[in-house]
């Protein structure tokens, strides 16, 4: 009986052993991943996406430049009444960053701005769509809401 309970403890301790093991080269595995990281980006001109959302844009295209926490607050406002819990305003501090919430209208493909220049006063954002070619879709109103330094005096839209 005696020697039955050590080959159990022995197996018991072997089997700890290679758990711990196995568990520490999947943990350090993991640590060590740069997959996951983010990268510092050294342009000051970056968009960061707030908010994107297939539901709660409008039939037709809508752009919006906000710059102050109450135009935001309104927003938010209304975008969140059909949102239970609604999303929560983001803090932004307007005095470095503008936000620009931008509704493509009704479409059956995913798209987004991008920056496509920045000639003096103005900031001059494309607009992209995926490449995807599907045949059967959903028509959705998306609308997407981000953030970026303020650089120029007006942001125009192509």
């Amino acid at each position: 009986m005696r020697r039955y309970i050590k080959e159990l403890i022995k197996d018991g301790l072997t089997m700890l052993k290679s758990i711990l093991i196995t568990g520490s080269l999947a943990f350090f595995f993991l640590l060590s991943c740069k997959g996951q990281q983010s990268t510092a980006n050294t342009d000051s001109t970056t968009m960061e996406i707030l908010v994107k959302d297939n539901y709660g844009g409008h039939n037709t295209e809508q752009f919006l430049v906000i710059k102050d926490q109450r135009s935001l607050s309104e927003f938010f406002g209304v975008f969140n009444r059909t949102r239970k819990p609604g999303l929560p305003i983001p803090k932004i501090d307007f005095s470095k960053e503008l936000v620009i919430v931008w509704s493509p209208g009704e479409e059956n493909v995913n798209s987004g701005l991008k920056i496509k220049s920045r000639t003096g006063k103005n900031l001059i954002l494309r607009k992209t769509k995926s490449k995807k070619n599907t045949e059967l879709t959903a028509i959705t109103r998306p609308v997407t809401v981000y953030k970026l330094p303020i650089h120029a005096e007006s942001v125009v839209i192509e």
